[in-house]
């Protein structure tokens, strides 16, 4: 099904391919990650302000409760984290100008990224400002490095949006799981954010009826919208 995004799961299943059906194996494989984030925290901290600052920020990550934890969930916040500490490396060696290498491999990482979690869809928009400032560039090698980026992001999700369309025969760029999260956001159970709508929910009994999850999530993102242009006041409170 295509609820989540596809990249979790697919890692879970190389792991059990490997070591058999073994939570504690997927907990070995993520300790690792976690350590090797713990690195990268450090490359990045010394990049962006000295060695110390790198140490302090590395040293902190270390003992972050969640981060530990992370560690032994089935949940792919870890694994995010992880990439998303790679993608703000690249980040640093294209600001200090990056070869068009580093550029399509920051692509496929972000569209690996988005991959796991569906937020990272308008990700490139967010970082297009670096390429207006990179150092010694002119405008034209800066629009080609953007393109490569560009290029990449779209190359590594498009076999996913491609299997969708061919399931639902709409366009689904990563997950059906849009509508039920931005529904829950504005809409989330007893007024308290961070919990999903409740299934009682007369919207959500409503969206229960239509026949595909594809249309299930287009009927709540319509709703939502909806609420938010006749709430504007509930909606100012839930955005702070």
């Amino acid at each position: 099904h295509s609820f989540y995004p596809p990249f979790y799961p697919f890692f879970l299943a190389l792991i059990y391919k490997i070591f058999g059906h073994s939570y504690l194996a997927v907990g070995i494989v993520q300790s690792i990650i976690g350590a090797i984030s713990c690195v990268l925290i450090y490359v990045i901290g010394k990049k962006a302000y000295g060695e110390l600052i790198g140490l302090i920020a590395s040293f902190i990550s270390t003992l972050y409760l969640p981060f530990i934890k992370s560690a032994g969930l089935l949940l792919t916040e870890l694994s995010f984290t992880f990439l998303l500490l790679f993608i703000v490396l690249y980040l640093f060696k294209i600001r200090d100008r990056g070869s068009i290498k580093d550029c399509l491999i920051l692509g496929l990482l972000s569209g690996i990224a988005l991959l796991i979690k569906s937020v990272m869809i308008f990700f490139p928009i967010f970082i297009a400002p670096i390429f207006m400032d990179l150092k010694n560039s002119g405008w034209i090698p800066s629009l080609k490095k953007y393109g490569v980026v560009i290029l990449f992001f779209i190359l590594s999700v498009a076999p996913w949006t491609i299997r969708n369309y061919s399931i639902y025969h709409k366009f689904v760029p990563v997950s059906t799981q849009t509508g039920i999260g931005f529904y829950s956001s504005y809409c989330p159970a007893n007024g308290i954010f961070g919990v999903l709508a409740s299934p009682n929910d007369p919207v959500m009994i409503e969206a229960g009826k239509f026949p595909s999850v594809v249309s299930q999530s287009d009927f709540l993102v319509k709703k939502t919208w909806e609420f938010i242009i006749n709430n504007p006041g509930k909606v100012f409170i839930l955005e702070l």
